[in-house]
C-alpha cells in the first residue's frame, strides 16, 4: 500500500520485489539499496528516517536508473453540484492534498447524488 511518506515510494519504485511491475519499468535489483530502503523504513525516529531515506535517493540519483524527464501538473474537472470528489473538496477548504501515485481518483470514497444536479447533462452536439 501507498502513503505519503517516502519510504512508500521509495520502496515501490526501486525495492527489487517491485521489480518488472508497473511501479518499477527499470528492473532496478540492488541488494544494497534494498537493504538502505529496509533499514530507513524500520527506523522510528522520524528524524533518522528522513536522512535515511535522503541517503538512498543520493544513491539512487548516482545509479540513474530513471530518467525524470517531467513533472505533470493536471487539473480535475468534475459536477460539483452533485459529485463529491473529497480530494478535491480538501483542496477547496485549504487543506494539503498530497496523494500517491493517483490515489486520489480512490473512487469508493467519490459520492454522486444524481437528483442534486442544477442542469441536466446534455452530450455535445456540433
Amino acid at each position: 500500500p501507498h502513503y505519503a511518506e517516502a519510504g512508500s515510494m521509495l520502496e515501490s519504485r526501486y525495492h527489487s520485489r517491485s521489480c518488472g511491475t508497473w511501479e518499477q519499468g527499470e528492473w532496478l535489483q540492488d541488494p544494497e539499496i534494498d537493504a538502505m530502503i529496509e533499514d530507513a523504513i524500520a527506523s522510528i525516529d522520524q528524524k533518522e528516517r528522513f536522512q535515511k531515506y535522503y541517503v538512498v535517493q543520493e544513491k539512487i540519483v548516482e545509479l540513474s536508473p530513471t530518467l525524470w524527464l517531467l513533472e505533470q501538473a493536471v487539473k480535475q474537472a468534475y459536477r460539483s453540484d452533485y459529485v463529491i470528489f473529497p480530494a478535491e473538496e480538501d483542496v477547496k477548504k485549504g487543506k494539503l492534498c498530497n496523494p500517491v501515485m493517483g490515489y486520489n481518483f480512490y473512487y469508493r470514497d467519490f459520492k454522486v447524488f444524481p437528483k442534486r444536479a442544477q442542469k441536466p447533462y446534455t452530450p455535445f452536439k456540433p
